[in-house]
């Protein structure tokens, strides 16, 4: 006989045989996706911990399984040692990761004497803690094109790591070159100081980094000392129509400290927020 339905037997709670909830085990490994981005970026002594060999541990693991097509439930299983090794990593660590800022300075003509505009700003700032500081030549004979340290950094760290570029007078010419070489995904920010170069003779220079790009140029307001006359031989940029930001200042050519304490260090410091946080 069957039994009534009043009169069906429930098994207790603790006999129950419990079922994975794949659901539950995607949702909690939702910062997957993060840590595969700083993954290259757990290697560094900053961030060596026992929480951060768990990552690299529970990485190679799940490796191991995507390797062959999976259903859902399963990959969930796989990855959830790694979502708890990644759920163990304090904010700090995850923003360490991220922000390693590379800031670089390309020199003008006249400054192969390390001593004179910008290559003595370079020389005498201190970049923050976790940023990193390179001070170039504008020349191409003297390695100013040269990118590769710029991709092994970018490699090195995050895809959302920062990078500045600031060049003055010829520099700003090598900066604009060097943001347009590089990659649309590192969308570095360019900053031009009073550019000068072939480049200047039109004002309709097509942007050349997904990032922001501030252009500086000067107009003195009295008689033009010695710079000036130099820069305007050597073609000033002035008005770029496709920057983000012009500024003009009533100053000579070589006022290059006043550009940057009033233009540049501010841009720099906003960039490096990230490394307060």
């Amino acid at each position: 006989t069957s039994t009534p339905a009043h009169q069906h037997t429930s098994t207790p709670a603790h006999q129950h045989t419990s079922t994975p909830d794949c659901n539950e085990l995607l949702r909690s490994v939702g910062c997957l996706e993060i840590l595969c981005d700083i993954r290259l970026s757990l290697s560094s002594s900053s961030l060596s911990t026992p929480a951060t060999a768990a990552c690299h541990r529970a990485w190679a693991a799940l490796k191991r399984f995507l390797r062959r097509p999976l259903p859902s439930c399963t990959l969930a299983w796989a990855a959830a040692p790694l979502a708890a090794a990644c759920l163990s990593l304090s904010p700090s660590a995850v923003i360490a990761a991220e922000c390693k800022p590379i800031i670089v300075f390309y020199n003008g003509f006249f400054e192969q004497d390390r001593d004179q505009g910008l290559w003595r700003i370079c020389n005498n700032y201190n970049a923050p803690e976790g940023a990193t500081k390179k001070c170039r030549s504008w020349s191409r004979s003297h390695g100013g094109y040269e990118t590769d340290f710029i991709k092994e950094h970018r490699d090195s760290t995050s895809l959302k790591t920062p990078i500045i570029l600031i060049g003055y007078s010829y520099g700003g010419d090598t900066a604009y070159d060097v943001a347009e070489s590089l990659p649309s995904s590192y969308a570095p920010t360019l900053i031009t100081l009073d550019p000068v170069g072939k480049q200047g003779f039109t004002s309709y220079l097509p942007k050349p980094t997904r990032g922001d790009w501030i252009n500086v140029y000067t107009d003195p307001p009295w008689l033009p000392n010695r710079s000036d006359l130099i820069a305007r031989s050597g073609v000033r940029w002035k008005w770029q129509d496709n920057a983000d930001r012009n500024r003009e200042m009533e100053i000579h050519h070589d006022d290059i400290g006043k550009m940057f304490r009033r233009v540049a260090k501010p841009i720099i410091e906003e960039k490096l927020a990230c490394l307060k946080e």
